[in-house]
């Protein structure tokens, strides 16, 4: 454990990561019962299936809209803890199904206004809370736990290679599934008691004793101190926890209108076409064509056993992450974010290649779209996975009075892209096949491989303090 953190840091981050677990979980578990939900349900796979997908998406956007105002109202902790009575809410009702396939769509929404939600809240607590020395790592583990539930997801699905009517305790094993997350939801808001909120959120709401209370709790007393400068408005800065905040009187938070983040003066515009440009860039890449139809994608390409190649996909995830996680702090995002959407340009347009090449058998086309797809998955997992909602709070975690309403805007573009790609994607694979479809991603990630050399920025342990002063253009 590095010297800078103590333990009460590590802990509420854990608990915090549970909620990314719970979005992996919930974007990956159709993967692999869809089919047999809808044969249970007595519905087709092609519309209503589809429509079950997107579901999820559509419930995050709403979400990812809404989180940024709940945050800053209640703080990042508190509405951790309330967003799990969501997740509660529609995990029953999606494995209840009431109305057959109103019940499940109905339920699958609630669920993504979770799942939406936790998109923001666990990166924000996190930035907020953990030193800059370290904040990457820590950053990474979010994706890390995103991806842990989607391997769990994967291997929930297991028992439908052996059985294709699976109960337990007399429930459709496809209702079990969906109620998964019910526990982890409890287990997440009990803990979350246990945790400080942000000090940074506290300090916004200038509860300055609070917050200076908090830091020293969560990392060693000299990393927490004044940070001489001042702010655009001549509000003197404090940092806290490595994030750079205005003081201001207890209860003088100040919300910037959208005039004022977008007007013509707007000191603002480099540092929202850089949020919004990474956490659209993540979606573009097209990972989720892989986590929501990676069955259906190995079913097309032959391979015996699809279910399998999902799970192979999640290990490969996870590998890739860890491997991210430990490198992140140290090679930076910049060059990673780079190197991973190359990587994923060149495994896509390997795959259109494959596909469009005569005279090679139906085996053998299988097993290298499975190579070219789990070098796919490992470039995502290194750098445009877990990098882009860390990086965002990063940009986000100093600029004040804007920090809540574009990182709700920043998420939301991410979910509707997510949607986009979620509600495209099996019409493309009908219409122009796997190698026409992947090529289209192809190119999408060369154009964010040129995003990421021209436009980024590094942030790699600097103090957010930089990061506002190279990113917000100072008035004169």
């Amino acid at each position: 454990m590095p010297q800078n953190a103590k333990p009460l840091l590590w802990f509420a981050s854990c608990v915090a990561l549970l909620g990314s677990g719970l979005y992996g979980y919930t974007l990956g578990v159709l993967n692999t019962s869809l089919s047999n939900i809808c044969a249970d349900l007595e519905i087709a796979v092609e519309g209503y299936g589809a429509a079950a997908v997107s579901a999820v998406l559509g419930g995050g956007v709403v979400g990812s809209l809404l989180a940024g105002v709940a945050a800053d109202a209640v703080g990042p902790k508190t509405s951790l803890a309330l967003n799990n009575l969501v997740f509660c809410l529609g995990s029953i009702v999606s494995a209840l199904s009431p109305g057959g396939f109103v019940g499940l769509f109905s339920g699958r929404f609630i669920t993504g206004i979770a799942a939406g939600a936790i998109t923001l809240f666990t990166p924000r607590y996190i930035a907020e809370t953990a030193p800059p020395a370290i904040r990457g790592a820590v950053g990474s583990l979010s994706q890390l736990a995103i991806c842990i539930g989607i391997l769990i997801s994967s291997f929930a699905g297991w028992p439908y290679t052996t059985s294709a009517h699976p109960v337990w305790l007399g429930l459709d094993w496809w209702r079990v599934m969906l109620l998964v997350p019910v526990p982890a939801a409890l287990l997440q808001g009990g803990l979350l008691v246990l945790c400080p909120e942000s000090p940074v959120w506290l300090r916004w709401t200038g509860d300055h004793m609070a917050a200076r209370h908090v830091e020293r709790r969560l990392s060693r007393s000299d990393l927490v101190g004044l940070d001489e400068g001042v702010d655009g408005s001549g509000s003197q800065l404090l940092e806290s926890g490595g994030v750079t905040v205005p003081t201001l009187p207890l209860g003088a938070r100040h919300q910037a209108t959208w005039g004022e983040i977008l007007g013509w003066e707007s000191p603002y515009y480099q540092l929202i076409t850089l949020a919004l440009g990474i956490c659209l860039a993540q979606q573009l890449s097209g990972i989720n064509t892989v986590i929501f139809y990676s069955s259906d994608v190995f079913k097309q390409a032959g391979l015996s056993s699809p279910i399998g190649g999902a799970c192979l996909v999640g290990v490969v995830n996870i590998a890739g992450t860890i491997l991210s996680t430990a490198v992140t702090d140290h090679y930076g995002r910049k060059p990673l974010m780079i190197i991973s959407h190359a990587g994923m340009a060149v495994s896509l347009a390997a795959i259109t290649a494959l596909s469009w090449a005569p005279g090679i058998s139906m085996q053998m086309t299988a097993s290298y779209e499975l190579a070219f797809v789990l070098a796919f998955v490992l470039a995502f997992s290194l750098g445009a996975g877990p990098i882009p909602f860390t990086y965002m709070a990063e940009l986000l975690a100093a600029s004040g009075p804007i920090k809540g309403k574009v990182a709700a805007v920043c998420t939301s573009l991410n979910w509707v892209a997510n949607l986009g790609v979620g509600l495209s994607f099996p019409i493309m694979l009908s219409t122009l096949g796997i190698g026409g479809s992947y090529l289209v991603y192809a190119l999408l990630n060369f154009g964010c491989t040129a995003f990421c050399i021209f436009l980024m920025i590094e942030t790699k342990q600097q103090s957010l303090t930089f990061i506002r002063e190279s990113l917000v253009r100072q008035r004169t």
